[in-house]
């Protein structure tokens, strides 16, 4: 991912690291804020064609920069001798050290897998709406029709012929 939120962060350079993020977003790009910018593990901009609920869309300039702090935690693992996986969670590093999110990871590997197979195999890449209960309520539909078309498939029988070809 191109615009993914870990390109935009000044990371370690090691192949393993645990690191706490506070970050603080905003709308608002007067001079001052703009100089808060460069400090890029700490503040970010977000366009006002993105939609963001926590920050008002219009800002006037008298008013002071409103910000929307974004916790998260971001962990670098071995997942084999030369490759490394980045995590961005919001899991405590004291109960979960990065080896325990390492095997926490692979537990739900094969569901986070499955996932994002169910989407792309029900169309649900792109959405035609914007507001969260037409979204949900597009979600209920490709779902319902992915279940109406395997319970029809699955009571569909094949038989077998005696030509060369099925």
């Amino acid at each position: 991912m191109i615009n993914g939120i870990k390109n935009g962060l000044d990371l370690p350079k090691t192949d393993c690291f645990d690191m706490d993020i506070s970050l603080k977003l905003t709308r608002k790009k007067t001079n001052e804020v703009k100089d808060l910018f460069k400090d890029k593990n700490h503040y970010r901009s977000i366009s006002s064609t993105q939609l963001f609920d926590y920050l008002s869309l219009k800002n006037k300039k008298s008013e002071p920069a409103k910000f929307y702090e974004l916790r998260f935690r971001i962990v670098r693992f071995p997942i084999s001798e030369t490759s490394y996986e980045t995590i961005v969670t919001n899991l405590n590093s004291k109960e979960y050290p990065p080896d325990k999110v390492k095997k926490l990871y692979a537990s739900r590997w094969g569901v986070e897998t499955s996932f994002r197979d169910l989407k792309y195999t029900i169309g649900m890449l792109h959405f035609h709406s914007k507001k969260v209960m037409c979204i949900q309520q597009e979600i209920y539909a490709h779902m319902i029709m992915y279940n109406f078309s395997e319970m029809i498939t699955s009571h569909v029988v094949i038989e077998k012929t005696e030509k060369t070809y099925i």
